[in-house]
């Protein structure tokens, strides 16, 4: 049974997706105050307000999407 192998598949999966959001995550800041000229503590501001709003919405949207395909 070669388990393993699939097990080892799921969690490159999940590695790459996390660089990807480690990347995203370390280059935003310096995007934000470099290009578009925005003050650190509001890009910070930003970043947590979504933060937020994606920790509500996101059950909310999963919740009316499994009510929706019942």
């Amino acid at each position: 049974m070669a388990k393993t192998p699939i097990m080892a598949s799921y969690g490159f999966g999940k590695f790459i997706a996390e660089f990807l959001t480690g990347a995203f995550g370390s280059i935003v800041f310096m995007f934000y105050e470099t290009e578009v000229g925005l003050a650190a503590g509001y890009a910070a501001l930003a970043t947590i307000i979504y933060s937020v709003w994606n920790a509500v919405n996101d059950p909310v949207i999963g919740y009316i999407t499994y009510i929706s395909q019942r």
